[in-house]
């Protein structure tokens, strides 16, 4: 059980991650924007294979990259790659955020 909660954490950390680059450079498109990429992964996971067999479509939504654990072993480099990524966009983001001109109170 533990290997299938760290399953599910992962595209919730990328959600973050992505979530604080969108903070950093567009703070007003981060909220709708962050929706829409967990609604689309949603969808695309839900009805995905029913509706397409166009595997760059499937490919778009976060959850179709990692394993149905446990019934199977953890994809460890598509785990890390993902990881990376959320690391990677929330350290943009804080550089990004750092840099924006706030007027402070």
């Amino acid at each position: 059980m533990l290997a299938a909660g760290l399953n599910t954490a992962v595209p919730g950390l990328v959600v973050l991650g992505v979530g604080a680059l969108l903070y950093g450079l567009a703070p007003r498109l981060a909220a709708p924007v962050l929706y829409a990429l967990v609604l689309w992964s949603f969808v695309v996971e839900t009805f995905g294979t029913s509706l397409t067999d166009n595997r760059w479509v499937l490919d778009t939504s976060l959850m179709t990259h990692l394993g149905p654990v446990p019934a199977a072993d953890l994809q460890w480099p598509t785990i890390a790659l993902l990881l990376a990524a959320a690391a990677l966009a929330a350290v943009l983001g804080a550089i990004a955020f750092g840099r924006r001109d706030l007027v402070s109170a």
